[in-house]
């Protein structure tokens, strides 16, 4: 049986991998990615420790942030990539819920589009995903 880690991931990825602004290339967690000349998303879930919810229960509440960063050549106006990174927020609206198998993950907040950065010849703006289950 698969671990509540990896289900988690799945629900995430597969609501991922239904963006309409694809087919633009994913540089998923842990496998080789080499960026070419256009705008390309990073992938990144940073998991809080689980938290007991009541003594004598196996269920835990766990937290996480899942973190679409596009990256896109620089040369646009700011606002044009904020626009896609805020089409990524959009596609992750507050109250959704994600189900893979046995886990349902629920996206606990409207997506934060952070400030943009300058890295080498590429602005980057991360779109930070809150998320809740319960496992």
């Amino acid at each position: 049986m698969p671990s509540v880690e990896s289900l988690i991931w799945s629900a995430l990825r597969k609501r991922i991998e239904s963006l309409s602004i694809l087919p633009m290339p994913i540089a998923w967690p842990a496998d080789t990615y080499k960026p070419g000349q256009g705008p390309f998303l990073s992938i990144n879930n940073i998991i809080a420790p689980p938290r007991r919810i009541l003594i004598g229960q196996s269920t835990n509440e766990r937290t996480g942030i899942l973190t679409i960063v596009l990256a896109h050549p620089i040369g646009k106006r700011v606002e044009v990539i904020q626009e896609i990174a805020g089409q990524i927020g959009a596609h992750f609206p507050q109250d959704l819920c994600l189900s893979f198998q046995t886990v349902r993950v629920r996206v606990t907040s409207v997506a934060h589009v952070a400030e943009g950065y300058r890295d080498g010849s590429w602005w980057r703006i991360p779109v930070n995903i809150p998320w809740r289950t319960y496992a």
